[in-house]
């Protein structure tokens, strides 16, 4: 079997999407804005194929299909950002080998201890200095400039929670952190019904504000992303209630 580079494969890829959009009457029709929701539908796509993947290879070596499931979704998120690249290209405003060096440079720029003389001490005061140096980079006036709001609560918050201590914002010990967020959960009262007891609704959103931005930052000392874990347990319940249905049918 021949090898062939990478080069020449993206080469190929990059062709065929040319091609694409000069003869397929669909992929003539495709903007920027109608590719937009294709390019979400990838990208979840691909993480639930590379969570199936990663808890695999956790347990051990993952079988052919996750591992094939995998590629093949990187595949299509892939063929977006060609996609996108071909349009742009088209428009003359950018194409796939400047997005390319755009963020080789990037990242060369961000890594001065790797590719300069730069001596850092851990993966802690790398990722202190990427928040400095990206700042520094776009001009910003706040290391919040830029964050895409519309991200997962659980996620927002935890990225702002890192943004905050590239600054050194916190003091906080990790066993400070478990202690207020037990305090917080500690707090959370109900009465019969489920209802908390408050002097007003306001009252009880405040209080569960209060545990749940506690348990992020105990989750954050722990090295657990409450995202992922959340979305673990969404699963298990997915299949539960599965299971739940199948039952239930075969009475």
């Amino acid at each position: 079997m021949s090898f062939v580079t990478p080069v020449k494969l993206l080469g190929d890829l990059l062709d065929m999407m040319k091609r694409l959009r000069a003869e397929c009457p669909w992929d003539q029709e495709q903007t920027h804005a109608t590719l937009m929701p294709y390019l979400i539908e990838e990208a979840y796509e691909a993480l639930d194929a590379l969570e199936a993947f990663a808890n695999a290879s956790s347990d051990g070596v993952p079988d052919e299909a996750l591992i094939r499931h995998a590629e093949e979704e990187l595949g299509d998120l892939l063929l977006q950002v060609v996609f996108h690249a071909e349009l742009a290209s088209e428009e003359g405003n950018f194409d796939f080998a400047s997005i390319a060096d755009a963020v080789r440079e990037k990242n060369i720029g961000r890594h001065p201890h790797v590719f300069g003389d730069v001596q850092v001490a851990d993966a802690e005061e790398v990722a202190s200095r990427w928040e400095v140096l990206k700042q520094g980079e776009k001009g910003r006036e706040s290391v919040t400039d830029g964050i895409a709001w519309q991200l997962p609560s659980l996620t927002l918050y935890t990225k702002l929670l890192r943004k905050a201590a590239s600054l050194d914002m916190s003091k906080e010990s990790g066993e400070s952190a478990r202690q207020r967020a037990l305090g917080a959960i500690a707090a959370l009262e109900f009465d019969q019904d489920g209802a908390g007891y408050a002097d007003s609704p306001s009252d009880v959103s405040d209080a569960w504000g209060d545990a749940l931005s506690a348990l992020v930052v105990a989750a954050r000392y722990s090295g657990v992303d409450l995202e992922s874990v959340l979305r673990e347990r969404a699963l298990s319940l997915r299949d539960v209630i599965r299971e739940n249905e199948v039952t239930k049918l075969a009475e």
